[in-house]
C-alpha cells in the first residue's frame, strides 16, 4: 500500500481567500533537492464546500516521514508553499493532518500497481467473498478507479448488489438467520 497524506486547512472568514476560487488545483514547481517543499499539490474545494479551505497533498516516502513531524512543523512547511503561491495568505484557523501510515488498521491510504504484477488479477482475488463475508474497497476495483474514493464507492455498490442478489436467491429466511447462522454461530 502507498501513503498519501492530506493537510486540510480551514479559515473562518471569507476575507481570508486570496486564491482564485475558480481554480480547482494549484501546483508549486520547486527545485528537485533538499530545498524542495513537500507540499506542492493543493486542492481547492472552497467553492464546493462554501467555506474557505485548501487541501495540501504529500505522498510516498515523504508522506511517511512527515508523520513524525509535529503539527506546527507540518503547518509551517505548508505555509512556506502557500506563501510562495499566495504571498498575502494568512494562517488557517483550523488544521488537520492525516497520518495514514501510522494508523494501525490501515498502514497506508491506497493501493497501487506493482511492477511484475497484474493489478486487475490481484483486485479480483481481493474481492472474492468467503462464505457470507464480502469485501469491498478501492483495492478491489477493476474498472480503473483503484486508489480512489470513486473506486471504493463503486466496489461498495457492486458488493451491495451481489449481497442483495444472493439474499433473493436464498428465498425466505429460516428462524435463526441466513442458512442457520446467528450472531452466536451455527444453530
Amino acid at each position: 500500500f502507498g501513503t498519501l497524506n492530506k493537510l486540510i486547512l480551514y479559515w473562518e472568514s471569507d476575507s481570508a481567500v486570496v486564491w482564485p476560487l475558480d481554480t480547482g488545483w494549484f501546483m508549486l514547481a520547486t527545485a528537485d533537492d533538499e530545498s524542495s517543499n513537500d507540499f506542492v499539490t493543493v486542492f481547492n474545494p472552497t467553492k464546493e464546500k462554501g467555506v474557505p479551505c485548501l487541501v495540501l497533498w504529500v505522498g510516498g516516502f515523504d508522506a511517511v516521514l512527515k508523520e513524525d513531524e509535529s503539527d506546527d512543523e507540518i503547518l509551517q512547511d505548508a505555509m512556506n508553499s502557500l506563501t510562495a503561491m499566495f504571498p498575502s495568505i494568512s494562517n488557517p484557523d483550523t488544521v488537520f493532518f492525516t497520518r495514514w501510515n501510522s494508523e494501525v488498521n490501515f498502514r497506508g491510504s491506497y493501493s497501487f500497481a506493482t511492477a511484475g504484477r497484474e493489478f486487475a488479477s490481484d483486485a479480483a482475488v481481493l474481492k472474492e467473498s468467503i462464505g457470507g463475508l464480502w469485501f469491498a474497497g478501492e483495492a478491489t476495483n477493476e474498472d480503473g478507479w483503484h486508489s480512489t474514493t470513486v473506486g471504493a464507492w463503486q466496489s461498495g455498490e457492486d458488493v451491495a448488489k451481489s449481497i442483495s442478489k444472493s439474499l433473493v436467491l436464498l428465498g425466505p429466511q429460516r428462524p435463526g438467520g441466513v442458512n442457520g447462522l446467528t450472531a452466536q454461530g451455527r444453530e
